[in-house]
């Protein structure tokens, strides 16, 4: 069983891959569906599952928590960002469209980054309960987003790299 850490970790990998292979040379629906996934599946397992668990675990940890409201922050900033991104390619400007798609895709990596160094750490003294209640819940956002819908992200990640 893949564990949420794991898959976090390969959603991170696509996702550097996707980047180097396409770029800004994504297409509107494209990106549409793959910004729906960070949205909705990705960012959400982390805010809502990842998150609150490693600050139970460290609940008196100070650094710990700033890591946790910028991890938050980082989110939302790339769901406001991804939302003008969308709205510069259906008003049909490509130049800010594939200008914000490059600062999209690097605020991205980079906030995926900073994850694997700093945040998914952590997890090693998540208790064991917490981790498999975790997976579980994990999968839950992914059926509720579908599971067709999912693994199609995926294959096609996967396929266009």
């Amino acid at each position: 069983m893949t564990t949420i850490i794991e898959s976090l970790e390969n959603d991170h990998i696509a996702i550097r891959l996707f980047n180097r292979c396409f770029g800004t040379e994504m297409d509107l629906e494209s990106f549409k569906s793959f910004h729906e996934f960070i949205v909705e599946v990705h960012a959400k397992i982390e805010d809502e599952i990842l998150i609150p668990a490693i600050l139970e675990a460290y609940r008196d940890q100070e650094d710990v928590k700033y890591l946790a409201k910028r991890i938050s922050a980082d989110h939302l900033l790339i769901a406001k960002l991804g939302e003008s991104i969308i709205e510069y390619g259906e008003k049909g400007n490509l130049t800010l469209y594939k200008k914000r798609l490059d600062r999209y895709m690097k605020i991205l990596i980079d906030h995926n980054r900073s994850e694997e160094n700093l945040l998914f750490p952590l997890w090693k003294n998540v208790p064991d309960s917490v981790r498999l209640d975790s997976n579980k819940k994990a999968l839950e956002i992914i059926n509720k987003y579908g599971y067709g819908k999912f693994t199609r992200i995926l294959r096609n990640l996967g396929k266009n790299i």
